[in-house]
């Protein structure tokens, strides 16, 4: 038998929730309505590409200005706000940066879906959970909420930062849901009879991060 599970924490009604025991003196917003739902085999997490000595990797530019860099000697540009996916291969490489500075980094087999980071620019990992735990009740994923500044702006929530020139993913972490995909609406697990109790993390663009998230700044 099979269980649909949901969004946990963006599927709270648009209103003011409190977490008395972990922020009394915070309200969190959360605004998002329910689009249509999604049903999503979870499938392994294994790359398929694993083992090959070339995989691809994500070259961003999340900013509002076209850049120039290049990479083990090969100039690129890209447009603002643009990405390119490229096929690296394992081993040692040298990007240099719109600024002209050189940065080494290590490409590993199995980091498929990595990304090259021109600008430095810092992203955000969102933590959705699925279960069919209440989200008052589930302690667990509550102990993801803290206090995320981002441009000056405190947000409240299962947030973290992640940067780097080049950020690696490896079998499906830190982030199971890449820049260009969405968190699915629902999931459909096998039913063992247990509670089920699933988190998962979406890595986000500052800009999109804000435009999803600005109803969850925090207010004293």
């Amino acid at each position: 038998p099979y269980t649909t599970l949901f969004r946990s924490f963006l599927f709270i009604s648009k209103k003011y929730f409190t977490f008395a025991s972990y922020k009394s003196n915070f309200l969190i917003k959360s605004f998002l309505q329910m689009k249509k739902y999604l049903l999503l085999s979870i499938l392994s997490l294994g790359l398929a590409s694993c083992g090959k000595d070339k995989e691809e990797v994500v070259v961003d530019n999340p900013t509002s200005a076209d850049i120039t860099f290049s990479i083990d000697g090969k100039e690129y540009q890209l447009k603002a706000n643009s990405f390119e996916e490229l096929e690296l291969n394992v081993g040692n490489h040298t990007l240099k940066t719109p600024q002209g500075e050189e940065v080494s980094f290590e490409y590993a087999k199995g980091q498929g879906g990595s990304i090259i980071n021109p600008t430095n620019t810092k992203y955000v990992l969102v933590a959705e959970n699925y279960s069919d735990i209440p989200i008052e009740q589930n302690h667990m994923y509550k102990l993801l909420f803290k206090d995320f500044t981002l441009d000056g702006d405190v947000y409240y929530g299962p947030f973290e930062a992640v940067e780097g020139y080049f950020i690696p993913h490896t079998e499906g972490k830190p982030w199971r849901y890449g820049l260009n995909e969405e968190f699915p609406e629902s999931i459909t697990v096998t039913d063992n009879g247990s509670k089920m109790n699933l988190t998962y993390k979406k890595i986000f663009r500052p800009a999109e991060f804000k435009k999803e998230y600005q109803d969850l700044i925090v207010e004293e």
